[in-house]
């Protein structure tokens, strides 16, 4: 399978992240779109519940910036600092590809994963959902086949690789 990529979205920025290529990745993507409460634990990561478990791989103890991984069957965490876990480790599900320092702050954070498709260019859930506030009137600009002009926008930064800021960086460009 190819490596797919996703947006994890807050209201402190977006990040996208590329996810590895195995079961428990693939597993997390059939998930998508889940909305996940995350606190920060030992200011190296931010940790969340996934709403099901997925499947159990090999696991390891390093982690660099950016990891994503599964400490438990269900438990969701995104480091923003390299280091190293107690055993048994953790399940490697992708990496994030963004500015990952976007959650290197105190504090809890609720993120939304969702996939981002970057070569079909149509509007839908990757381009026109992706920011939680504007989330339900991009799926009315999606089923009437167009996007918002800040949609067009973000698609144009998605296809350059840009990440997008908070809501309030990002709402000038409307």
């Amino acid at each position: 399978m190819a490596q797919e990529q996703i947006r994890i979205s807050s209201d402190w920025g977006d990040v996208t992240a590329t996810l590895a290529d195995n079961e428990a990745a693939d597993a997390l993507l059939e998930m998508l779109p889940p909305t996940i409460d995350m606190r920060d634990h030992l200011r190296q990561e931010k940790t969340g519940y996934l709403p099901s478990d997925l499947p159990e791989l090999a696991r390891q103890r390093n982690f660099s910036t950016g990891t994503l991984g599964l400490w438990s069957s269900n438990h969701f965490v995104i480091y923003y600092s390299s280091g190293s876990v107690p055993a048994p480790g953790i399940i490697i599900l992708g990496q994030v590809t963004g500015d990952v320092l976007t959650f290197d702050r105190p504090g809890n954070v609720t993120v939304e994963l969702t996939r981002l498709d970057r070569t079909s260019g149509a509007p839908g859930e990757s381009i026109c959902s992706s920011h939680p506030a504007e989330r339900s009137q991009y799926r009315r600009d999606a089923r009437e086949g167009s996007c918002s002009p800040y949609a067009r926008l973000q698609e144009v930064a998605l296809r350059a690789g840009i990440a997008w800021g908070s809501h309030e960086q990002t709402a000038a460009c409307r």
